[in-house]
């Protein structure tokens, strides 16, 4: 890796030594600018300090070796690209360079212009790119154990206390079997998404084996830490997820996981949230209501988007894409302002029902209050490069993503998948991500 970047550095360098034309020189900047990051994506956190800094250093002095007063428009779009770089590398531009940045102070003047222009709209554009990289977007997953006995019986008791006759829907082993599923995800997210800020496992009294709890990067969360005690225990994940803003410490902007959902390709912060801090939210399109009949999640769809409207919002008959979802805590807290009457009653739902908080309302109330942007997902997930839905016992999981190869990626359990095919997906899991990564012990 060490000689492939560095090779990546002498090639950028080149490429732009001797080169005057602007539009040329641009081109190459953002060419050579989006390999760079690509790479440092794949880069340990500590690595690019030791070995990169001089050959970071080169390049950018070398695309701004011409007078950019000349070219403001220029210099505008070439420091984006370039400051983007910077902040990928998790530290402030002025303190990359050291003292040969106050010596060499070109750069310097560079991008102080750079945030002092009138920018046209052509130039807004990549903007957005930049302030994505200004604030921290932290991930929140909900994890339980079921292979833990001690946890087993706890929910047996619970079942037989408060929900004697649940659904299969509700207490079906699939809602709570582990996989291994958590240990690639976050693999997949330390790969795909190295810019994430801290990472939070919603557990309840769990902890994962194999995790590196000293990392400072992750923490795990407690049931009892953001859920009051009168509505525990709880195995009923709509339950924790109406919650999940009270995180202490949260970011206002974060993505929200399980455990059977992961990364497939390089993401940027931008592919989550607008310029201006608005999640896209990410949904498609729901079948008519006449023709929903037993489906319980369905059901509970349609239930709140009923709800939403009888409090004044738009009707919207769209069904979260069940993969990897961008929210604020803004936006969770105006639900909980709203709700507020109905969440006291949810939250006593010990096990799933079909009247329960969804948090696809949340989506719903944001998008009424342009809070949120509507991302439409096709129903033919096979088909979007954006996200696809796998079920866990089909046999051409792989293929699929070698084909299609979408950036994010779920592989749902489900009443249909056996113990056999549960000990096949390890395996997959195995091959797609197999190498360790600093969260794990």
């Amino acid at each position: 890796m060490k000689k492939q970047m560095q090779n990546i550095f002498e090639k950028a360098t080149q490429a732009l030594e001797g080169t005057k034309d602007s539009k040329t020189k641009l081109k190459i900047v953002e060419q050579w600018s989006d390999i760079i990051l690509q790479q440092i994506y794949l880069l340990d956190d500590e690595l690019w300090k030791k070995e990169f800094e001089e050959s970071i250093y080169r390049f950018l002095i070398e695309a701004f070796s011409f007078d950019f007063l000349k070219m403001p428009s220029y210099c505008a779009l070439c420091g984006l690209y370039l400051h983007q770089i910077c902040l990928t590398l998790q530290k402030k531009w002025e303190k990359i360079f050291d003292y040969r940045l106050k010596k060499d102070n070109i750069v310097l003047r560079i991008f102080k212009k750079t945030f002092t222009l009138k920018l046209t709209p052509f130039n807004r554009f990549f903007v957005r790119h930049f302030l994505h990289f200004k604030n921290d977007i932290d991930l929140v997953y909900l994890w339980c154990d079921n292979n833990d006995a001690k946890w087993r019986q706890k929910r047996l008791k619970a079942l037989k206390k408060f929900c004697p006759n649940a659904s299969a829907y509700a207490s079906n082993q699939c809602r709570f079997v582990d996989n291994d599923e958590l240990r690639r995800s976050l693999r997949s997210a330390r790969i795909y998404a190295p810019w994430i800020h801290k990472i939070y496992i919603i557990t309840d009294g769990q902890i994962p084996k194999w995790l590196k709890t000293s990392n400072k990067k992750i923490k795990v969360i407690d049931h009892k830490d953001i859920i009051a005690k009168e509505y525990l225990p709880t195995f009923n994940a709509n339950v924790i997820e109406s919650s999940i803003h009270h995180i202490k410490g949260l970011s206002e902007y974060f993505l929200f996981s399980n455990d059977d959902t992961f990364f497939g390709q390089p993401v940027k912060k931008d592919f989550f949230f607008s310029a201006d801090g608005k999640p896209y939210a990410r949904l498609h399109k729901m079948p008519s209501i006449f023709k929903i009949v037993e489906s319980t999640y369905l059901k509970l769809i349609v239930y709140m988007s009923y709800l939403h409207k009888k409090h004044g919002g738009k009707t919207y008959l769209l069904n979260p894409h069940h993969n990897i979802d961008a929210y604020t805590k803004s936006i969770f807290e105006d639900m909980e302002k709203t709700f507020a009457d109905k969440l006291k009653k949810w939250r006593k739902n010990h096990f799933r029902t079909d009247h329960d908080f969804h948090r696809v309302v949340v989506y719903y109330q944001a998008l009424d209050h342009k809070n949120a942007i509507l991302k439409p997902i096709s129903s033919q997930v096979y088909k979007s490069i954006d996200s696809m839905v796998l079920r866990l016992e089909r046999k051409d999981i792989y293929q699929n993503l070698k084909t299609y190869r979408p950036k994010l990626f779920c592989i749902n359990d489900n009443e249909n998948a056996t113990d056999k095919d549960r000990k096949n997906i390890r395996k997959l899991y195995q091959k797609l991500f197999p190498h360790k990564s600093s969260f794990e012990k």
